[in-house]
């Protein structure tokens, strides 16, 4: 686990913009929009608390039906995780 965590694999849990299928993360392409919007908002230089009220404002959700936070918003943008 301490091997596919440095190599940036996954090694289970939740993560917004995958659904996990058969212990495989599959991209979940509706959530994938968000993340693109989430990367795209934050190039053009706004911040956690902009983009996570954005994203809010426009009825958005994360996995577990709640308001994305600032931390939620961090974390997607620090995820290395690659599938």
């Amino acid at each position: 686990m301490k091997q596919r965590a440095l190599e940036g694999s996954w090694n289970g849990g939740v993560i917004f913009g995958y659904d996990s299928i058969g212990k495989e993360l599959v991209i979940n392409k509706e959530e994938a929009e968000v993340v693109k919007q989430i990367f795209t908002l934050y190039s053009q230089g706004k911040g956690l608390k902009a983009i996570a009220n954005q994203l809010n404002k426009n009825g958005y959700r994360t996995k577990r039906d709640r308001h994305f936070s600032i931390n939620g918003v961090a974390t997607i943008l620090d995820n290395p995780v690659k599938n």
